[in-house]
């Protein structure tokens, strides 16, 4: 193997190795939002009372995600955020043709 071919190797690797990093920060970049909008931390839910033997169970609505507004939204960004990394990864393979 000649000297050639050897620092294009090494340079191939050095190369691709500074591309993922960059796409890695840039996914970390879009991932974390808009300023301001720290997420909450979760809040734990009140523990319930024993259930009487016969009765009826509860209807779960609320633990469902989409069901309340606050699911909603969370779905919505879940599909923004989907959205936006279709669009990062189109504009890599652009770059790379």
């Amino acid at each position: 193997m000649n000297l050639n071919r050897i620092l294009s190797m090494l340079m191939n690797t050095v190369m691709r190795k500074a591309v993922n990093k960059g796409v890695n920060a840039g996914m970390g970049y879009l991932s974390r939002g808009k300023p301001g909008t720290a997420a909450k931390p979760a809040a734990k839910p009140a523990a319930k009372p024993a259930a009487k033997p016969g009765a009826k169970p509860a209807a779960k609505t609320a633990d469902r995600p989409g069901t309340t507004a606050q699911g909603a939204a969370q779905a919505k960004a879940g599909r923004d955020l989907a959205k936006r990394a279709r669009q990062a990864a189109q504009v890599t393979r652009r770059l790379g043709r």
